[in-house]
């Protein structure tokens, strides 16, 4: 079973956002729909699904021999339930996140702003299914 497998089907999220610099924090719901498309054998895609918003996240069925990087982002596997995703935003900053699968249906994820060593923000998400 790939990873991104575990996700599949509906989820209501609840993403706390805080900007350290400012102690300004932001909290929101949203539900979200992840699909997958099987019609290409080199490639697996899954459909994340906002209200009015689409994304695409394409992975290689290999995935978890090596760390690859897809559309700027670096993403490896750290165990079987953790994930590592980053991305360099510009010289100075970048964003890291753990996506981490506790059970079929409840995952947490947490993710870090940086500006070389000082973080900026920090974002945790909580995953439900319904």
């Amino acid at each position: 079973m790939n990873f991104f497998d575990k996700f599949l089907g509906q989820w209501t999220t609840k993403k706390n956002i805080s900007i350290l610099k400012y102690n300004y924090k932001y909290t929101y719901e949203e539900k979200i729909k992840i699909t997958k498309n099987e019609e290409k054998s080199e490639l697996c895609l899954y459909k994340l699904n906002y209200i009015n918003n689409q994304l695409n996240l394409k992975c290689f069925n290999n995935f978890f021999e090596k760390e690859i990087s897809t559309n700027k982002y670096n993403i490896k596997k750290i165990n079987e339930n953790l994930l590592k995703i980053n991305r360099k935003l510009n010289k100075e900053i970048s964003y890291t996140e753990y996506i981490y699968f506790v059970n079929n249906n409840f995952n947490t994820s947490i993710g870090f702003i940086k500006k070389k060593y000082s973080y900026l923000a920090t974002i945790f998400t909580s995953y439900i299914k319904i």
